[in-house]
Parts: C-alpha cells; structure tokens; sequence
C-alpha cells in the first residue's frame, strides 16, 4: 500500500507485538523495527524476551519484544502495512502455529476496540501471553486494557507462574 492511500486519523499510540523463530531471530527483529520506524513514530521498545513456542508443534524459541509507536494511520490501514513489512522481512506464507521469520500484531491501539473480520483489537489472546504481557509490562504496567479495564501489571499477575519467559541478553532500538 503507497503511503499516499492510508486513511489518516488523530494520533494515537499503538502496541505492536513482534516475534522471530527462524534464522538470525534478533536481526529479524531489528530490520522490522527499521521498517516500522519509516511510517510510525517508535517511542519506546521494550527489552527482548526469548520465549518458549505456545499452542504449536515442536519448533524453535521465539525472540518477542513490544514496540510502543504513536501514528495517524487507521488501524485497519496498520494492519494492511503490517502485512506488507512481514512479506518484505520474509514472512512468507507460514500459517498459524507455523514457525516465521517475523510476526507482527497489533496489541492495543489508543483505547480503541475493533472487531472486525480482518482485525481484532484489543488483540483477542494478549491477556493469556506472557511473551506478550511481560514486554508490555515493562513498557506500561499501568496501561489499562480497553474490554476488561485491569492494567497490564494486573493481567500479568493473573497468569501465575510465568514460565519459558526469559529475557534475553540483547537489545533492539530503533
């Protein structure tokens, strides 16, 4: 999608969950960073997690991080160039549970909530994520979630025991 066509809204900061398993992990998530930082504004990026793979068969360790980014552009029109950084980074064709170069998600957008059939937002499984709640505490703890109102601290504590959540000895900036 050109830039020229994206429907611009207010600004609103946007959560974007990111997540590698396949070849030189961190590099795939610098270079989507990269992608990222050229239409939104990076804010902040949380510390980079290597986590255990969740619901899909035997494949290799995730690298997840969280990026905080303010933007004009509609989230059905993030979700669109999302799509067209993950195919440039090398996503390929992976459906769900597959292992992937780069996945990227939109967690939260403002306080917004959409539910369409291309786009869900809140993102429907980030209160059951550690790989995700754990990088979105560290950026935002007090963030309260836009459906069920409690903070990202309080979600992360409702999950328990946290286990195959690790940080990892890298960072990315952007």
């Amino acid at each position: 999608m050109d830039n020229n066509e994206l429907k611009l809204t207010s600004a609103a900061t946007a959560y974007l969950g990111l997540g590698s398993n396949l070849g030189d992990r961190l590099a795939n998530l610098e270079r989507a960073v990269g992608l990222l930082s050229r239409p939104l504004k990076i804010l902040r990026i949380s510390p980079v997690y290597e986590t255990e793979p969740v619901d899909v068969p035997e494949q290799g360790k995730f690298l997840n991080l969280v990026v905080e980014a303010q933007t004009h552009i509609a989230p059905a029109d993030l979700l669109k160039l999302i799509k067209g950084m993950e195919q440039v980074v090398g996503r390929g064709k992976a459906g769900s549970g597959q292992p992937r170069i780069i996945d990227i998600d939109i967690l939260l957008y403002g306080n917004i909530r959409v539910n369409s059939e291309n786009l869900v937002i809140p993102h429907p499984r980030l209160s059951r994520r550690a790989f995700v709640l754990r990088p979105l505490n560290d950026l935002v703890p007090k963030l309260r979630h836009p459906g069920n109102r409690k903070t990202m601290a309080e979600l992360l504590l409702a999950l328990g025991d946290i286990k195959g959540v690790y940080i990892y000895p890298a960072s990315v900036s952007p």
